[in-house]
């Protein structure tokens, strides 16, 4: 599944303050009776003054894949995949 968390006026620093902090919270899920572990991996996208808000939603959709086929439960900015 895959949900949308929207930060109004945060920084990229705030954005990924949350991301660990959301990573270590579902890190810290244990389901009873067995030994499966939750994963999540995150994509994290900023806002430029011209950008539409499905601009910013596929852009996050590009990280939060990179993110997975590099591993999983962690995240990834879509800034740093164009600087690359």
């Amino acid at each position: 599944d895959e949900f949308l968390i929207v930060l109004q006026r945060a920084t990229l620093d705030n954005a990924k303050a949350v991301a660990k902090k959301i990573l270590n919270s579902i890190r810290e899920i244990n389901i009873e009776n067995t030994s499966e572990k939750i994963s999540l991996s995150i994509g994290i996208a900023k806002q430029s003054n011209e950008s539409e808000v499905s601009e910013i939603i596929e852009k996050a959709d590009k990280a939060m894949y990179y993110a997975k086929q590099t591993g999983g439960d962690k995240f990834s900015l879509f800034e740093e995949l164009v600087k690359n």
